[in-house]
């Protein structure tokens, strides 16, 4: 069993945090739920996880927390949003209307990671 508490390291948060305001980079707290993908959620999956407070789901990052967690690694993590989930805002994700979101993303996650490791 891994303990989840304080899955995501504070120190390295807040230094993620510094990084992006240095770079001009908006980030947002939040909580994530991991569907296994790679489908986007149903319009039910979608409900589910936003009654039981998520503010975002996707196909990453929360593996990687229980692994990081699980072999005593410090862990942050970054995710890029690219879509509103199928039922939300007339959400109705396909590959098509993600790419621009994760290009731009791309780009503005570079800015944050050049910044982060310029941060010492």
């Amino acid at each position: 069993m891994v303990n989840m508490n304080e899955a995501y390291d504070k120190r390295l948060a807040r230094r993620v945090k510094t990084s992006a305001a240095t770079a001009g980079v908006a980030v947002h707290d939040g909580v994530m739920m991991w569907f296994s993908g790679p489908s986007f959620e149903t319009p039910a999956e979608a409900k589910i996880a936003r009654q039981l407070g998520a503010d975002i789901f996707g196909w990453t990052i929360v593996p990687e927390a229980i692994l990081a967690r699980r072999f005593g690694l410090n862990f942050s993590g970054i995710s890029v949003v690219t879509d509103f989930g199928a039922g939300f805002s007339n959400g109705n994700p396909n590959a098509d209307i993600t790419r621009g979101p994760a290009v731009a993303g791309v780009v503005a996650t570079k800015r944050l990671m050049r910044s982060f490791v310029r941060m010492r």
